[in-house]
């Protein structure tokens, strides 16, 4: 029951940054560049990319 709160920050920036790239129009490729470049911690990027694939997908609007 005690979720990390970092944990839940994490998921939450990941999809707002995530949010922003679909306004953007962003291809996933290029947004996993961004992600790259920006040398994110790993869970992070992966969350990112998860929600991207969400929002793509129509699992999340």
């Amino acid at each position: 029951m005690n979720e990390d709160p970092m944990a839940q920050i994490t998921a939450m920036e990941a999809e707002i940054d995530t949010r922003v790239a679909h306004l953007y129009q962003l291809a996933e490729e290029e947004y996993s560049l961004i992600l790259k470049e920006l040398k994110l911690p790993d869970p992070f990027a992966e969350a990112a990319l998860n929600f991207y694939r969400d929002i793509a997908g129509g699992i999340l609007k």
